[in-house]
């Protein structure tokens, strides 16, 4: 009777973890956690703005943004690196990367932004 409820509960085990990442949200909570913080990073920075196509935004617009395109593409989106590489650096319908502007005119990728704020964040 026991094997039997050990090999039920594992099976459970499985079945969830499938179907979990079978419908995108197999990012772990550590990960959903740093993604969360590099955006509430941008939404904070005072004085700066999101550049995309050319345009520039605020930053409480660019963290609405971005947490709408990672919605959008939460399926594909299974850490923090795929979150950084595939919805937070370019313009999926131009490909021009996103790029933030300084107070003080100095540029950066978000890219190069986010990778850095990932560092300090470890």
């Amino acid at each position: 009777m026991r094997k039997t409820s050990i090999i039920a509960a594992s099976l459970i085990l499985v079945l969830t973890t499938a179907s979990v990442r079978a419908d995108g949200h197999g990012i772990s909570p550590a990960d959903r956690t740093r993604i969360e913080q590099l955006i509430t990073a941008v939404e904070h920075l005072s004085g700066a703005h999101f550049i995309r196509n050319g345009k520039a935004y605020g930053a409480s617009t660019a963290a609405r943004f971005l947490r709408g395109k990672w919605k959008d593409r939460e399926a594909s989106v299974h850490n923090v690196d795929d979150f950084i590489n595939n919805v937070a650096t370019r313009s999926s319908m131009t490909g021009l990367p996103y790029r933030i502007r300084f107070d003080d005119g100095r540029e950066m990728t978000t890219a190069a932004f986010f990778r850095a704020e990932l560092a300090r964040l470890k």
